[in-house]
């Protein structure tokens, strides 16, 4: 009993005794009938009073539970929220949340879609561009296979088979292959891009596929020496992100915002590459060291900092309206950067994200200098962010390059060849030129001996004509004085 309990007792014998003496004070002038009455009514009254407070009693315990369960309610309901959504009022990304981990799960499913790994490479045309391989196991339908669930076949061992009429491919499926190579670990991860493909056959475990456009020379190559033995195969080509390559369960530290780059992976699958090309090594450093401290030398596109907010600072995300879905225009606002797809909307108590004093983010680098100019953040650290690639614009646009490279280099052959031919032309005429050159100095010798033979003949015949000559003009002059003799003779 309470200590209201008792002092409802105490209340009662009190009343209880003043009415016993007010009784016997005033009992000589009733009859039998009033006193009766009055004592059936204060005998009455007692029993409603104990109901009453037996009724309260009751009222007031489940009352009390009511209250209980009602705190114990809005306990559970707040604890629900924050299992389900995570700290609404926190800026701190929280994946261990249900709703952001079936986001992330979400994303990462979406962003690749059904994954066949360890597909082994049985028989190829590279004639005729087919590719017959055999799955390395059952991979349900819309449920991404997991790369460490199933480890890689043993050497000459076959990979497990489809039960009895599944097919663990469809038909028609367009896929992007990727040639696998172990790493340190000894995982098989995909490191080379085969290209596009249609699953042209498909039965039990076994596919053909097809190429959508023919395979460039490069791949072709990679698959005829023996470099894809096995292959996986992606339903989605994958997206690219910072923490794809980190080391397997390390976290983000002041060193290593996005977790430690596994190096020996990252050097791995650039080993290749960087060798052929000296252009691959600078590609590999920026893997090497995303989200760790910038180099000085850092461009501002890769240069971002981590700030920690000196002054309560508030920031909009949601655009007004009701939203639209991404399929209308995107998932933001274009000219603000504001949410404006429903799904993505925080709601009107959240669409304002409100930092305080002491909380840390990373910021790309403009942004940084214009929160610490207006006094609100200070840089505590400079961090190199590699941008992220499109990988499905990135291999057809590379594509593309080398293809185009390809009929530059057959243009550049082209014209070698016609130069060459053009060249071979030019000797040949060079050397009939060189040819009748030197027949033509043999007949420029013999004219010129028989051009000095001529002049010299010439020289005796011209002598010879003035010594002619000189004799008809003495023989002349003496007929002449013989023909003047002979007239002047016959005159006398």
């Amino acid at each position: 009993m309470g200590i209201l309990g008792i002092v409802f007792l105490l209340l009662v014998l009190i009343g209880f005794g003043i009415f016993i003496y007010l009784m016997v004070k005033t009992a000589h002038g009733w009859g039998a009938l009033q006193t009766t009455l009055l004592y059936f009514l204060f005998f009455s009254t007692l029993v409603f009073m104990f109901c009453a407070a037996g009724v309260a009693k009751r009222r007031v315990g489940w009352v009390r539970v009511h209250d209980k369960t009602r705190n114990s309610l809005e306990e559970m309901t707040k604890e629900e929220t924050k299992i389900k959504y995570g700290d609404l009022t926190s800026t701190a990304q929280d994946n261990d949340a249900l709703v952001p981990a079936l986001s992330h799960l979400a994303r990462l499913t979406s962003s690749r879609g059904r994954v066949w790994k360890n597909a082994m490479l049985q028989n190829f045309d590279a004639q005729k561009d087919e590719y017959l391989l055999r799955l390395a196991g059952p991979n349900p339908a819309g449920q991404p296979a997991d790369a460490a669930a199933a480890p890689p076949p043993a050497a000459g061992a076959a990979p497990a088979a489809a039960p009895n009429g599944t097919k663990l491919i469809d038909e028609e499926l367009v896929v992007y292959a990727f040639a696998e190579i172990r790493d340190a670990t000894g995982r098989m991860v995909p490191a080379a891009y085969l290209g596009e493909f249609i699953v042209d056959k498909s039965s039990g475990s076994e596919a053909k596929l097809k190429p959508t456009a023919a395979l460039l020379p490069i791949q072709k190559d990679f698959i005829v020496k023996g470099n894809a033995a096995t292959w996986t195969i992606f339903e989605l080509m994958p997206v690219d992100s910072h923490e794809v390559f980190a080391a397997e369960g390390s976290q983000s530290s002041d060193d290593a915002y996005f977790g430690r780059m596994d190096d020996q992976q990252i050097k791995t699958l650039f080993a290749a590459m960087a060798e052929q090309n000296p252009k691959m090594a600078e590609v590999m450093q920026s893997y090497l060291i995303d989200g760790s401290e910038a180099p000085a030398n850092t461009q501002a596109p890769f240069l971002w900092v981590l700030v920690e907010f000196v002054k309560e600072h508030t920031i909009t995300v949601d655009a007004g309206g009701d939203g639209r879905v991404a399929t209308e225009g995107g998932f933001f606002d274009p000219t603000t950067g504001l949410t404006v797809d429903a799904r993505l909307k925080r709601g009107e108590e959240f669409a304002n994200v409100k930092y305080a004093p002491g909380d840390k983010r990373l910021v790309w680098s403009g942004a940084a200098d214009k929160l610490i100019s207006q006094g609100l953040a200070k840089a505590i650290k400079r961090i190199y962010v590699r941008p992220l690639n499109n990988y499905a614009n990135g291999f057809r646009d590379l594509r593309q390059g080398i293809l185009s490279t390809l009929q530059q280099i057959e243009l550049v052959k082209r014209e070698n060849s016609i130069v060459v031919k053009t060249n071979q032309v030019g000797q040949e005429q060079l050397l009939f030129r060189q040819d009748e050159r030197q027949k033509l100095d043999k007949d420029l010798a013999q004219v010129q001996k028989e051009d000095a033979v001529a002049a010299s003949e010439v020289k005796r015949l011209e002598e010879q004509l003035a010594s002619v000559q000189k004799k008809i003009a003495s023989t002349l002059q003496q007929l002449q004085s013989a023909h003047g003799q002979l007239v002047s003779g016959g005159s006398r």
